[in-house]
């Protein structure tokens, strides 16, 4: 699962990135690793929430990715237990629920923009 640059919690951040810096390309690790930086810094106060009630509870709600792997939804869950993994090394946060839209060809198909 990759983030996604269109996050609107991280657009700003992005654009001023991209001014400076050139286009972020969502398949590269690098570029992944930015947008990471961006959430990590994003609401401090609401992240530590987020990692205490998935260290105490789990994940309660599945993230929303598309086909090739785009987080919709979920890209704090995703920074959060990708953190709790590293630090605790516990198995529990090796996997995470996820939701998967249909792609072209797939019966429903892809979202639209307006879904």
């Amino acid at each position: 699962m990759r983030f996604r640059k269109d996050n609107g919690r991280i657009a700003s951040d992005v654009t001023s990135y991209e001014k400076i810096h050139g286009v972020l390309d969502e398949t590269l690790a690098k570029t992944q690793e930015v947008l990471r930086g961006f959430l990590e810094a994003k609401d401090a106060e609401q992240n530590t929430k987020l990692r205490k009630s998935i260290e105490h509870s789990g994940q309660n709600e599945p993230a929303i990715v598309t086909c090739d792997g785009f987080l919709i939804n979920g890209n704090r869950r995703k920074m959060t237990i990708e953190s709790l993994l590293a630090t605790t090394k516990d198995k529990k946060f090796e996997t995470m629920k996820v939701v998967i839209l249909p792609g072209k060809g797939e019966k429903g198909g892809p979202p639209t923009i307006k879904e």
